[in-house]
């Protein structure tokens, strides 16, 4: 049983990365400088399948992704060496992170894209 749900749950979290690439406009301040950055960094990280393995693990099925999780996951080695090699040396890497807290954070919380993604998982497990 514990199987099947790690296995659904890694299918939420890859839909919901896929999904999160594809609304990145919705979560991100329009005037925000970062957005090409943050479009890239989440690209990159929605194709590592260690990436969305590890992000399965650290999701609590119960509480989903809360403010300590995005936090969390924003703090992972992966996420770092992506923000490093996107932003280089010219950057604000703290302004991204925050940013990339805040979608994670709120994305979660969205129901229109839970929505898209369960119906997307639904589809695969049929």
């Amino acid at each position: 049983m514990v199987t099947i749900a790690t296995i659904l749950l890694g299918k939420i979290i890859f839909y919901w990365f896929a999904t999160l690439v594809e609304k990145i406009s919705k979560y991100v301040n329009q005037k925000s400088e970062n957005k090409k950055h943050l479009e890239s960094i989440l690209e990159q990280l929605s194709n590592n399948r260690a990436f969305i393995s590890d992000v399965s693990k650290m999701v609590d099925p119960k509480r989903g992704i809360d403010t300590t999780t995005a936090g969390k996951i924003v703090k992972m080695q992966m996420v770092q060496s992506t923000i490093d090699r996107q932003l280089g040396k010219d950057g604000n890497k703290k302004e991204i992170e925050t940013e990339l807290k805040n979608i994670f954070f709120k994305a979660w919380s969205d129901s229109s894209t839970m929505n898209q993604v369960i119906s997307k998982v639904k589809n695969d497990v049929k």
